[in-house]
């Protein structure tokens, strides 16, 4: 895997590509969600809920890359990472599969778009990534 550079402020993103991710939006919760149910060791704990609730925390996540996105603060994902790595044990979330959602994230973005489009997007995601590393070894 490549490391990446992290920084706290990013350049916004608006115009076209925010719209671009903003339509994909439901589609990319969709599939995010579809092929995390296939990692059945990652899900099984939530039953029949399963995906409901990845469906709902993989809106929680968008919705703050998406705020960073405006805004360029990075910020605001730091910020989810901790309470996540406290809050979501209590729902048998483990923090390695929060991570490999993440990564499951990046690729149907990339996948969904053009590697223009999606080549903006990254460095939101990227950071995102990094951050759970971080807070992982830091828990």
């Amino acid at each position: 895997m490549t490391d990446v550079t992290v920084e706290k402020n990013l350049p916004p993103i608006r115009g076209d590509i925010l719209e671009k991710f903003q339509a994909l939006r439901p589609a990319i919760i969709q599939e995010a969600a579809r092929r995390s149910l296939q990692f059945e060791d990652e899900v099984s704990q939530h039953g029949e809920k399963a995906e409901s609730i990845l469906k709902i925390g993989l809106t929680f996540t968008v919705q703050a890359i998406e705020a960073a996105m405006r805004t360029g603060n990075t910020g605001i994902i730091d910020y989810q990472i901790p309470w996540g790595l406290d809050r979501l044990t209590v729902d048998k979330v483990q923090p390695q599969h929060v991570l490999h959602r993440f990564q499951i994230l990046k690729q149907v973005i990339n996948a969904s778009m053009q590697a223009e489009t999606a080549a903006r997007i990254n460095p939101y995601i990227d950071q995102l990534i990094q951050k759970q590393k971080e807070g992982m070894k830091n828990a």
